[in-house]
């Protein structure tokens, strides 16, 4: 008769803590969404043809109210040949620059990334140089706060082209030279491949993936990233998308072995909700995976959310997983990495 109120003791207990926890959750959630985010890479549109800059602002304010974030770069995606964005951008822009308190802007790829794609390295001349040169200074002048978002391997994923170039192409090592006088980072994205490799399974078990114009076999970029990221040390290189690769390579290791080797690397983060990458931060029964954390913890000042969000299409598959992100992180790491290391990186300060 005694074993009966013993047994039900333990689901008392967690009766009482589950409503204890029912109603402190919201004063929790309120407390750890109040580290407001500083997003550092959002475009505007995947399809730049098909959107307004007015309902892009309208529509971005409202995701950003949602999600407690506080600023947006936004900047145009790579592109092989850019010729709408090299139309529309500067619509985009002028509506960006009268939300200074909201928004910055980023550019170059939708003026550069062609001539960089289609000039073989051995082909550049002198006036090449010049010309590149002119439009890169032209644009720090307009007042970006980033250079990018420029490629150095981009899969296609279908609708986006493949583009793939290596990182020490004599234009982007004057990109970094130019940068690193203008005092601007450079948005760099690149998959890794510390190797020539077979393309990866983009859809492992899909039925009718995409039609992509991927290659066959990939060709190893880290050293010539290196040689980028030491041609000039003042130039801050931001390797975009960390945590959301496609080759597994990315993997914290490399990420730790390469920030310790250069101080001028940085990197952004991002986390999508469907597709999750390769190695993501977080653990499969939730929170951020302790080798992360370690990480973050030995660079805490090299890395900055970049939820790399289209605001023609749902933004919260983006900005969702990084809301979580920034909420499981210890509060003096997250806003470090949510909001200050941003601030110091971008001058928003100046």
């Amino acid at each position: 008769m005694v074993e009966g109120p013993v047994r039900s003791r333990p689901r008392a207990i967690a009766w009482l803590f589950a409503t204890l926890l029912a109603f402190l959750a919201p004063e929790f959630a309120a407390a750890q969404q109040a580290v407001s985010i500083v997003d550092t890479h959002a475009h505007p549109a995947r399809f730049i043809g098909r959107a307004t800059p007015d309902a892009f602002v309208s529509h971005a304010l409202r995701a950003m109210r949602e999600y407690g974030i506080e600023k947006t770069i936004v900047l145009p995606p790579p592109t092989r040949g850019g010729r709408m964005y090299r139309q529309r951008w500067p619509e985009f822009i002028d509506l960006i620059k009268a939300h200074p308190n909201s928004f910055a802007f980023g550019a170059g790829p939708e003026q550069l990334n062609s001539l960089i794609l289609t000039t073989p390295a051995d082909a550049v001349t002198l006036n090449i140089r010049r010309r590149f040169a002119a439009i890169a200074r032209k644009l720090i002048d307009s007042g970006v706060a980033v250079l990018g978002e420029f490629v150095a391997e981009h899969f296609s994923f279908g609708q986006h082209p493949y583009m793939s170039v290596a990182p020490d192409h004599p234009l982007l090592l004057l990109l970094a030279d130019i940068a690193a006088r203008g005092s601007v980072p450079v948005d760099l994205h690149m998959e890794a491949l510390p190797t020539d490799r077979p393309m990866p399974d983009l859809w492992p078990g899909r039925r009718n993936p995409p039609q992509t114009d991927n290659p066959a076999r990939l060709r190893a970029n880290l050293p010539p990233f290196e040689r980028l990221l030491a041609h000039n040390t003042k130039a801050k290189i931001v390797w975009v998308h960390a945590g959301w690769d496609n080759t597994g390579e990315r993997t914290v290791r490399l990420m730790r072995q390469l920030l310790a080797k250069h101080p001028n690397l940085y990197m952004s983060i991002k986390v999508h909700r469907r597709l999750p990458g390769m190695t993501t931060p977080f653990a499969f029964f939730g929170g951020i995976r302790t080798e992360w954390l370690e990480l973050l913890r030995e660079f805490p000042d090299r890395f900055v959310i970049g939820s790399d969000s289209f605001y023609d299409e749902e933004p919260g598959d983006h900005l969702n997983p990084i809301r979580d992100f920034v909420n499981a992180l210890p509060g003096e790491l997250a806003r470090k990495i949510a909001q200050e290391n941003a601030i110091e990186l971008y001058r928003f300060n100046e």
